[in-house]
């Protein structure tokens, strides 16, 4: 069903890899596919995991918006969404714990900072070293998820 999903995120780690050479560098655009890598992997595992159409999951948003006090940006919203749903199967005994989820929610977090960053700031010129740090940070995550969701591709 979601399986472009996990594709997509392999590609974009991929990507994002690739943009770091030494040859011809652009740490910006590598950022942005670290980042996406992660957001689309987590849509894969929404998808797949919850089993959660598109109908069902903007429902589920419009909730967490509603109970927010200011409107959240759609990224954002989705974030706190995959947080809510990890920490309640961490709490119904499933393999990880609280803490678990709420690192995975601030790595990605962090990662939407500075793809925000690389993406929209017009002073922001993110060097390579910066960027390498920031795929080895997405790389990570994208290991701690497909290990908790037990993802093989």
């Amino acid at each position: 069903m979601a399986n472009y999903l996990l594709e997509k995120s392999n590609e974009s780690i991929k990507a994002s890899q690739k943009l770091l050479s030494k040859q011809s560098s652009f740490p910006n655009a590598s950022i942005h596919c670290s980042y996406y890598a992660c957001y689309q992997l987590l849509n894969y595992i929404v998808a797949e995991k919850y089993k959660l159409d598109k109908k069902k999951l903007d429902e589920e948003l419009d909730e967490i918006q509603k109970e927010s006090s200011k409107h959240l940006e759609s990224h954002v919203l989705f974030i706190s969404f995959c947080n809510k749903k990890f920490t309640k199967s961490c709490k119904s005994g499933e393999k990880c714990e609280e803490a678990v989820a709420n690192t995975i929610k601030e790595k990605i977090d962090k990662l939407r900072m500075h793809r925000n960053k690389a993406d929209y700031y017009d002073t922001v010129l993110i060097d390579l070293d910066k960027a390498s740090n920031i795929y080895i940070m997405a790389n990570s995550l994208i290991s701690q998820l497909k290990t908790i969701f037990n993802i093989t591709s």
